[in-house]
């Protein structure tokens, strides 16, 4: 077998797993996602649809990644950390109608980069993307509302650059 998954763990047909994959229980990987070979997908992880992730990258427990998200080789997920694809989540007019304007959106991590547990990214555009730079850190429970630079720390909710 070129990746091993537990048996409780859902993969769906047409998902692509590189060699020497560990897919731990209850994890979901849908059709069309593309996992670059020996990677770790912890338990209770879901992938999206055209979901890229890169070799050797490393997702911890309770992770969710939506569609629009691709990381590069080596990119660390911490436990819970979830991203967003839609940029109008819970708005309503001013009628208190929900906002029907939905637009997928994208968000790349780059190589090394590193998400904390609990953080949260919010994703941009399809022409404007939230990017994670190269080898950045973000840290625990922060909220990512824009791009973060190659080799950078942020913090916060928002996230901000911590000073040195």
């Amino acid at each position: 077998m070129k990746y091993f998954a537990h048996p409780t763990a859902i993969i769906e047909d047409g998902a692509d797993i590189g060699e020497g994959c560990m897919i731990w229980a209850h994890s979901h990987i849908s059709a069309t996602a593309q996992i670059g070979k020996g990677c770790t997908i912890g338990e209770n992880v879901y992938i999206g649809k055209l979901v890229v992730l890169g070799n050797h990258c490393k997702v911890q427990n309770g992770v969710n990644l939506y569609t629009g998200v691709t990381a590069e080789d080596y990119v660390f997920f911490g436990p819970a950390v979830q991203t967003t694809n839609e940029n109008h989540i819970g708005l309503l007019d001013r009628f208190g109608n929900p906002n029907t304007s939905w637009e997928l959106g994208y968000t790349h991590f780059k190589r090394g980069a590193a998400i904390g547990s609990n953080a949260t990214i919010r994703c941009g555009s399809r022409n404007n993307p939230t990017v994670i730079g190269v080898q950045s850190v973000v840290g625990s429970g922060s909220v990512v509302t824009k791009s973060v630079p190659d080799f950078t720390t942020v913090v916060g909710n928002p996230a901000k650059i911590m000073e040195k």
